[in-house]
């Protein structure tokens, strides 16, 4: 994703990415989330099993992605540990 030109965006969890999506009719977003989180919001799955598998270790992070950056109201951010919200 570093060679992308992606805006990332922590998120509570990955459904909450997909729910996000769905509610407010992201068209130009995805989410990395689980099939069922897809399929449970209606959403299209773009690609499956992705991770690192040079590394040989299950990191999780929770995204949503965008284009361009996407303005978030005060009660849209959580304190999650060891994350933080960036626009890069």
């Amino acid at each position: 994703m570093k060679k992308t030109s992606v805006v990332r965006e922590a998120v509570f969890d990955t459904a909450h990415a997909a729910k996000r999506i769905r509610d407010e009719k992201m068209e130009n977003a995805a989410a990395i989330a689980s099939k069922e989180a897809a399929e449970h919001f209606g959403l299209k799955i773009l690609d499956e099993d992705i991770h690192d598998k040079e590394r040989g270790e299950n990191i999780q992070r929770y995204l949503l992605l965008a284009r361009s950056a996407i303005p978030l109201r005060s009660d849209q951010i959580r304190d999650v540990p060891n994350s933080r919200l960036t626009d890069t």
